[in-house]
């Protein structure tokens, strides 16, 4: 229980995965000894698996779509469904591979950094802040690429909160801003 909404520490592992394939990554956290722990029914497009290590809880948070639908009132679809689809799709098609495992590339990460602190996070905690930059400072950022996904997505108002916090707590540089 951490008592106040805004005492919760943001500090978990995001793996984008396809839906099909729930199943047999289920099994292999729940044989490294982490267990289910969302308890709304259906499961949001977001699925929690927890493990306590050296009195730490670790969180492995699975996604089947690119940005969590938002559970608060504010922020309830903040991309139409069609859009997500494409979005989640994109982001496979944009990855690059490394032994199986996909990785966002610079503007894509940056972006879903964004969104995930607007819109799951509610712009909760400076630890995603810090997060976001980090990305900016010690990558190359195509702003150009980045800005055209934002509109693409028609999320420009709602990335800028991030970047802005970002910018004026972290004095990293932002174009355009």
């Amino acid at each position: 229980y951490y008592g106040y909404y805004f005492n919760i520490h943001p500090s978990d592992i995001d793996i984008l995965i396809h839906r099909s394939d729930y199943l047999q990554f289920k099994n292999i956290l729940n044989k490294q000894g982490f267990r289910h722990q969302n308890f709304l029914s259906p499961p949001t497009s977001e699925i929690t698996f927890t493990k306590n290590i050296n009195s730490q809880r670790f969180c492995i948070d699975i996604h089947f779509q690119a940005v969590r639908s938002a559970l608060n009132p504010i922020f309830r679809h903040p991309i139409d469904p069609v859009k997500m689809d494409n979005l989640t799709s994109e982001f496979w098609r944009k990855s690059i591979s490394n032994n199986s495992f996909y990785f966002l590339t610079r503007e894509y990460l940056l972006f879903y950094y964004c969104l995930n602190l607007i819109f799951h996070h509610g712009l909760r905690g400076t630890d995603l802040i810090a997060q976001i930059a980090n990305i900016i400072s010690k990558e190359n950022i195509d702003w150009a690429k980045f800005w055209q996904l934002s509109e693409k997505y028609q999320m420009s108002n709602f990335v800028y909160y991030p970047l802005s916090w970002s910018s004026r707590l972290f004095k990293v540089k932002i174009p355009l801003l």
